[in-house]
């Protein structure tokens, strides 16, 4: 039973920091780097942050905005690791690990999701496709960022599954 409600926490907890942590870490970089005008949209059931670019943005400042939500993510995933490297009882590592699964489940959604947006030109309005447009790159140089982008986000999960494989065990019967 204590087993199913930790499963249980693990679970919302990483829905809402997917969810909802994420579009407030970028309402705080929106924030410090541009404005001070920032409000929230449900957008399903995950919260959306709509502000308005001034007219002098720095495209430094915009790539990690638009990135953030993504990094975020995978400082959840190593923060979670750091805890479960430190705790020895098998019900709270069996939270952790289901929630680093959702977070590297979510990057793996997104990732493709934005992916899907740039090579079909803005098939969704994903952050990344907004970032591409307001970047004004080209098509060839929007497809060769996002296969960067894709290449360093898959390597890192491979990096974080291999390193939950320790912590998982199977019972051969």
């Amino acid at each position: 039973m204590k087993k199913n409600i930790l499963i249980l926490i693990s679970i919302l907890v990483a829905l809402i920091s997917v969810l909802i942590l994420n579009e407030l870490v970028k309402a705080g970089a929106v924030y410090v780097f541009y404005t001070h005008d920032i409000s929230f949209i449900l957008k399903g059931i995950s919260l959306n942050t709509v502000f308005t670019l001034p007219e002098s943005h720095n495209l430094i400042s915009d790539t990690i905005i638009y990135l953030l939500p993504i990094f975020s993510v995978i400082i959840f995933i190593e923060f979670s690791a750091l805890f479960l490297s430190k705790v020895y009882n098998n019900n709270i590592r069996t939270g952790l690990i289901i929630y680093q699964m959702i977070n590297i489940g979510y990057l793996v959604i997104v990732i493709l999701l934005n992916a899907l947006s740039v090579i079909i030109n803005n098939f969704l309005s994903t952050d990344w496709s907004v970032y591409i447009f307001i970047s004004g790159y080209s098509y060839t140089k929007s497809l060769l960022i996002t296969f960067l982008l894709i290449l360093i986000i898959f390597t890192y999960i491979n990096f974080a599954t291999n390193r939950i494989k320790k912590y998982v065990t199977f019972i051969k019967s």
